[in-house]
């Protein structure tokens, strides 16, 4: 595996067309969105427009940039049952017929995929077309699709050091908004009593029905020990009002939420997270120095946010816990000696903020068009 260098400072003069293709997930939107905004740092004039779906985010997070959008048809590919991938095949079909076309107007020089299904009717129409094909796979294992398209995509740039290496793969790191960026060039001071202490409980774009249920429990238990806490809590579509009644009748100062909108502003708040283990929340993690407790999604594909916490946690220390496992007495032994201790929490916050990649756009961008540059290169040597 190749790891790329950091981005060179000086812009690429010629006009580059990108196409990102990114669905289902903030998780697989947003580091998308990061590289967008790298590509038009970078290359001047640059054209970025996104291809996803109308079943996910992404229709609603790329409204709120500058770029345009695109939906083609896609289904989910796997644990859908007999009816759920006769449906898939001919969503998967149409796809690749509608991607096709998009891509022969919108003729990119690229086409690069984040993850969620749309990705697959994306890349295979570029592939058919010989457009140059990349794909970012953000987890420390592949999804099966994710696995299944490396093998005829041109690069594969990985967020995370795996033990996954496919022939063409490039570690990057894995791509932060430009908000959670921006945030971490912020002092983090640790907490030292003179507040309540600030928990950030989050599972990712759409949350974390376990944490939803059980997070309330453990502040309580924070609270009844002596130790004062203030939550925001982003539950994901449902729960929010069932939560929020939960931690009113605990007594405890709360905020909760279906989704928090000004996400860097929540990191800067906090004092520890509790928080899944997707790859972006990670990566926003690292970058903005806070602590965390690491309980992974236990239905995530392939068990990949086990993976992810057993691996962030060998690189920073961070505790994690199965849901299976899930332990009140041991979480808030846990959550009180890290919140308790100024020069722990300070080491917990310097080790994870030493694992954050701060460029991981910029070097996918710069990669990928030294890759378009040396394939067309190739190209016209043959002609």
């Amino acid at each position: 595996m190749q790891e790329s260098s950091r981005a060179a400072p000086h812009a690429t003069p010629t006009r580059r067309r990108i196409a990102l293709a990114a669905g289902g997930t903030g998780g697989h939107v947003y580091p998308a969105v990061a590289v967008a905004e790298a590509f038009a740092a970078r290359c001047e004039p640059a054209e970025v427009f996104f291809i996803g779906s109308h079943a996910g985010v992404e229709a609603g997070v790329v409204a709120h940039t500058p770029y345009p959008f695109y939906a083609i048809a896609a289904a989910p590919v796997f644990g859908v049952g007999v009816r759920g991938q006769a449906h898939m095949l001919r969503s998967l079909a149409a796809g690749i017929v509608q991607g096709r076309r998009l891509l022969m107007r919108q003729r990119p020089d690229a086409v690069i995929g984040f993850g969620g299904y749309v990705c697959a009717g994306s890349l295979i129409a570029a592939r058919s077309l010989r457009i140059p094909t990349a794909l970012h796979e953000a987890n420390a294992v592949p999804g099966l699709a994710n696995q299944l398209l490396a093998r005829v995509v041109d690069r594969v740039y990985l967020g995370m050091r795996a033990a996954w290496q496919p022939r063409t793969a490039v570690f990057t790191g894995n791509p932060v908004r430009a908000q959670v960026r921006h945030a971490a060039a912020a002092t983090r001071r640790p907490p030292d009593g003179s507040r309540p202490y600030r928990i950030l409980v989050i599972g990712g774009s759409l949350g974390s029905p376990f944490l939803n249920r059980h997070a309330p429990d453990l502040l309580q238990r924070l609270q009844l020990a002596g130790m004062r806490v203030e939550v925001r809590h982003q539950t994901g579509p449902t729960d929010a009002v069932l939560v929020d009644e939960r931690y009113g009748a605990a007594g405890i100062a709360h905020l909760v939420t279906p989704y928090i909108d000004d996400v860097a502003e929540a990191y800067m708040w906090a004092d520890v997270a509790l928080t899944t283990a997707g790859a972006a929340t990670l990566a926003e993690l690292s970058l903005t120095g806070l602590p965390g407790v690491l309980v992974p999604l236990s239905h995530a594909a392939r068990d990949h946010q086990t993976e992810n916490a057993v691996a962030f946690g060998n690189a920073t220390a961070a505790p994690w816990m199965r849901e299976s496992d899930w332990n009140l007495d041991d979480l808030s032994q846990r959550i009180t000696g890290l919140l308790g201790d100024r020069e722990r929490w300070i080491a917990a916050s310097r080790t994870v903020a030493a694992a954050a990649v701060s460029d991981a756009a910029e070097r996918l961008a710069a990669d990928c068009i030294a890759m378009v540059e040396a394939m067309q290169s190739r190209r016209r040597a043959r002609c």
